[in-house]
This record gives structure tokens, C-alpha cells and sequence, in this order.
């Protein structure tokens, strides 16, 4: 059985399905750089199908933005491990891990979720930091076309670019010339036994 790290900032509940059904078929450890508490208020109740834990590292928050400092060598091993996932690049723990990984012959697979309109930062050496991460992993998950325009735009090769589907990707809006009578309703979500437990 594979062994896979997954280094993560927070317990995002739109990837616990996901990691649930990993831990099935792989032995997946997840770390969280960030706390239990933390100001999402987002938490992860008993799982058994994968391991996880919160390394509590400081941040600093600017809006939206939550800068990671700190670097620590110690809490995470890859000495088990086959692939690491990770899921951004902007920490300096991200780099430290894909450096490490490389070193130690472990496969990266990397995450790649935005624009060219909701990423944060654009400027030469973001671009440059950004390209050589993204160009060392061994494989980049992108989410819809307009995120595998980035990742292509930073000079990654298609071979390692696998585009997924993005269930928010912007749609044109529907118009109707007919009018219409009574009451209209529009439902955003899943109707499934996690997001009304």
C-alpha cells in the first residue's frame, strides 16, 4: 500500500470526502500548518479512514490572506512516504517540503485551483518562485480551463498538467425574453448527508 502526505493550511470541508476516500485505498496522513482553532472555524471530527494532524504553526493574516512563516523539519517524515500532495505554494513550508521531496525521491503532486482573476499575486518574482514550484512537482491538478491557462502561462509542460473539473467555473446567465409568473427559487449546494447533518 502507497503511502501519501497531503500538507494542507486548514481542515477545508470540501476536501474531506475526498481524503476519506484516499484513506480507503492508500495510507494518507494529513497535516494541517495551521491550529485546531483557527479563524475559519474550521474543524475535523474523528476520521477512520486517514490520520491527520495541526502542526500550529503562527501566521499572520492580511484580509483573506494568511501568511506562514515558520519552517520546521521535524514535524512531518518523509522517510515512508511515496507521493506528497500539496496544495499551494506560498509558504515557505511548501518549498522546504517540495525541496526535501525531490531530495528523498518522492513523487509531488501539486494543486492548482486559481485564475488569472482570483490569484493574489502577479508580479516577476512571484511569477518566478511560482513557475519553479509548480515545474518541480511531478504532476499539477488543475481545476477548469481557466486555472490550466496559469499553470500553462508559468511554462509548465502539458504532460504534467491533469485538468479536473471546476463545479464553480463562472457560466453565462440564463435570460429569459418570456415573462414569467410565481415565485422562483435557486438552490446552490449538494443535497447529500454531509451538508445537511
Amino acid at each position: 500500500m502507497k503511502n501519501i502526505i497531503w500538507l494542507t493550511n486548514l481542515p477545508a470541508p470540501y476536501r474531506r470526502p475526498i481524503w476519506e476516500e484516499l484513506g480507503k485505498n492508500f495510507k494518507l496522513d494529513v497535516y494541517f500548518l495551521l491550529g485546531q482553532k483557527n479563524w475559519r472555524n474550521w474543524n475535523l471530527a474523528a476520521c477512520e479512514s486517514f490520520s491527520y494532524k495541526f502542526l500550529e504553526f503562527k501566521s499572520r493574516r492580511f484580509g483573506e490572506f494568511e501568511f506562514i512563516p515558520q519552517i520546521s523539519f521535524r514535524k512531518i517524515s518523509l522517510s515512508n512516504a511515496d507521493i506528497l500532495v500539496l496544495t499551494s505554494w506560498e509558504a515557505p513550508m511548501y518549498i522546504v517540503m517540495m525541496i526535501l521531496a525531490k531530495f528523498m525521491n518522492v513523487r509531488v503532486i501539486t494543486l492548482y485551483e486559481s485564475t488569472s482573476e482570483s490569484r493574489r499575486f502577479n508580479n516577476p518574482i512571484v511569477r518566478y518562485v511560482k513557475g519553479r514550484f509548480y515545474k518541480s512537482a511531478d504532476l499539477v491538478l488543475t481545476f477548469g480551463i481557466e486555472s490550466t491557462k496559469v499553470i500553462r502561462n508559468l511554462g509548465i509542460p502539458s504532460e504534467k498538467i491533469v485538468e479536473l473539473f471546476n463545479p464553480i467555473a463562472p457560466r453565462p446567465p440564463l435570460v429569459s425574453t418570456e415573462p414569467r409568473i410565481g415565485h422562483h427559487y435557486l438552490f446552490a449546494g449538494q443535497l447529500i448527508h454531509r451538508k445537511i447533518s
